[in-house]
């Protein structure tokens, strides 16, 4: 089974409002591991991520991968700019934020890896597209989110794109929930 068909209603998304490239959302596979380790081989890019990125090698980030496209708790796209994979995002822990907000949920995260293509507006025009998605096609209620307070960028997107700061979680992470019916108005 690939993953199109383990992820319902899974699709990869043009990115139509972003105007200075061809931007898309593929799906994710192993063949990307050399590009992002990287990204997830250098501090400065995955510093805000919460996650353990310590001893980068090429099997640990074929592994990684590996489990991104196994996860049947998670959506996951490889970002793409005229051809060139240069992030990802993901909506996951699915079963999680389902059972804590009752309703179908996740948490959305997102990575530029490629630091060239930092402050160009692709990650507000990403968060858009993947929300369109899970809130009209993948039956989500509801996205969390969240970014460190010294992540300036992914706070402005966050605020940008319609969610709502609910709290902060130490050390200095802000947390932040966007419904359904608040994205459709």
């Amino acid at each position: 089974m690939n993953y199109k068909e383990s992820h319902a209603n899974y699709c990869e998304l043009e990115v139509l409002d972003y105007k200075k490239a061809r931007l898309r959302l593929v799906e994710p596979k192993i063949e990307y591991a050399k590009t992002s380790l990287n990204w997830t081989s250098n501090n400065e890019i995955v510093q805000y991520m919460g996650a353990d990125f310590s001893n980068p090698s090429l099997e640990k980030e074929i592994e990684r991968l590996q489990k991104i496209i196994n996860s049947t708790d998670e959506y996951s796209w490889m970002i793409e700019v005229d051809g060139k994979v240069v992030g990802n995002v993901t909506l996951h822990d699915i079963q999680e934020k389902s059972s804590e907000f009752g309703l179908k949920a996740a948490t959305h995260t997102i990575l530029i890896g490629d630091k060239k293509y930092w402050g160009q507006g692709i990650g507000i025009n990403v968060t858009r597209t993947v929300l369109e998605w899970a809130f009209n096609k993948g039956g989500f209620e509801v996205i969390f989110s969240r970014a460190l307070e010294q992540n300036v960028g992914s706070l402005k997107t966050l605020i940008k794109a319609g969610f709502e700061k609910i709290g902060t979680t130490p050390p200095t992470w802000q947390n932040f929930k966007l419904t359904k019916k608040q994205y459709l108005g």
